[in-house]
């Protein structure tokens, strides 16, 4: 495999380090944002999965190998940080914490000079990260005592991943803090903060080959979620400045192209331009796009700047640093098919809810038969797909219904 498509750090510590140094090196003498991306992803996978509190790395003893994640096989390996491959490249450092641990650990074992040290800079940025979801989902109740005797009751949810008494705790909890808050007369009007919890969303599909999982969303379409597979949502709308090149195009030559395909010739160039591999689609709102030859860890600088250069919704930017996944709708929305919104909100407590929302879908699925959630347009790039995303992206085709001529929803 080409090192520029390598997203982990693998083989024998020494010569895999010896490579990354030069890939890094590479990297930022060229600012080619193949090398850039490759770099950054090994970096991840060796400072926070494959590296020991002592600094080192290389989990066979004889053998100082990269091998799975958090592995202690005999006793680490006596190579240097896995910090210290970048440390003259000039690559922008993701945590100055652990930087600067690891630079602690290799001076005290020798394994670091301090002319190295100094040349290492010192940024923030997101680290790779678990998506937040739920299995259990359920409601509680709680009850609180204003000064004035008042009885206040609330009623919240809550969500765990491994029993529902869990889930019914939180929930509780939840709303107990709110009933306080309400009983006593705060100013104070901070709610849970809207990233720090998962959204309340049955999953219907987990897969195996790489993180992902499908839910259905709270007005009832089913939405892909993946940890590392990037996705991206464009409107079609047309810029101000789209919008005066169109008119000059059109008083000089007569005729001005299309915004839309103004704005498809942009995300080919972009992608073209970093050095990428994606997939076009065309959606009842604009655009969409996979990136196939890359993992991407969502919230992460290198993933905001490629979804800014494409100008995605900036919404669904936020929504993928918060929720620390990206999603895509699989289903299309319901008011676009002549569909009122679910009857009951997730989770359905009791079987009459349950009952109203299974009719509601069988509803939804045959009104929907018709319409398809997007069509694909075109590869971009070199057409090179990761082995672990081609299940989710087939997947993602088959249930958009990506390749059939249907009306967009």
């Amino acid at each position: 495999m080409p090192v520029v498509r390598q997203t982990e750090a693998v083989g024998h510590a020494v010569r895999a380090t010896n490579l990354y140094i030069s890939l890094a090196e590479i990297a930022a003498l060229s600012g080619q944002p193949a090398y850039l991306h490759a770099s950054e992803l090994i970096w991840q996978d060796a400072v926070y999965r494959k590296t020991y509190v002592t600094g080192s790395i290389g989990s066979i003893r004889f053998h100082e190998q990269f091998v799975e994640p958090k592995t202690i096989r005999y006793k680490a390996g006596e190579i240097g940080p896995p910090g210290a491959m970048f440390l003259t490249s000039g690559i922008d450092w993701r945590e100055p914490g652990i930087v600067e641990w690891r630079m602690k650990e290799a001076l005290v074992g020798g394994q670091l000079t301090a002319s190295m040290v100094k040349r290492a800079p010192a940024k923030t940025g997101n680290t790779m990260a678990k998506m937040k979801t739920a299995r259990y989902w359920t409601r509680g109740s709680a009850d609180a005592q204003s000064p004035r005797g008042e009885r206040i009751r609330t009623t919240a949810r809550g969500w765990a991943d491994d029993s529902i008494a869990s889930a019914r705790v939180r929930a509780c909890d939840i709303a107990r803090r709110v009933a306080e808050r309400i009983a006593s007369g705060s100013v104070d009007q901070s709610r849970y903060p809207y990233g720090d919890r998962p959204l309340p969303e049955p999953i219907i599909r987990e897969f195996t080959s790489t993180s992902a999982i499908v839910t259905r969303n709270a007005y009832g379409a089913l939405v892909l979620n993946t940890g590392h597979l990037l996705f991206a949502d464009i409107d079609a709308k047309p810029s101000p400045a789209a919008s005066s090149w169109g008119q000059l195009f059109s008083s000089m030559f007569g005729k001005a192209p299309r915004a839309t395909d103004m704005i498809a010739e942009r995300l080919r160039k972009v992608t073209i331009g970093r050095g990428r591999t994606a997939r076009l689609y065309q959606t009842a709102a604009g655009y969409r796009l996979v990136i196939t030859d890359a993992r991407y860890a969502p919230g992460s600088p290198e993933a905001e700047s490629l979804l800014a250069e494409y100008q995605a919704d900036p919404l669904y930017v936020r929504l993928c640093r918060m929720q620390e996944s990206f999603r895509a709708r699989l289903t299309p929305k319901p008011w676009r098919c002549g569909m009122p919104a679910p009857p009951v909100e997730f989770p359905y407590e009791t079987s009459e809810a349950r009952n109203q929302y299974s009719r509601w879908e069988d509803e939804y699925n045959e009104k929907t038969r018709e319409f398809a959630t997007c069509r694909f347009l075109a590869d971009l790039g070199q057409g090179y797909r990761e082995d672990e995303f081609r299940e989710v992206i087939d997947f993602h085709d088959r249930e958009t219904k990506a390749t059939q001529t249907l009306p967009l929803a």
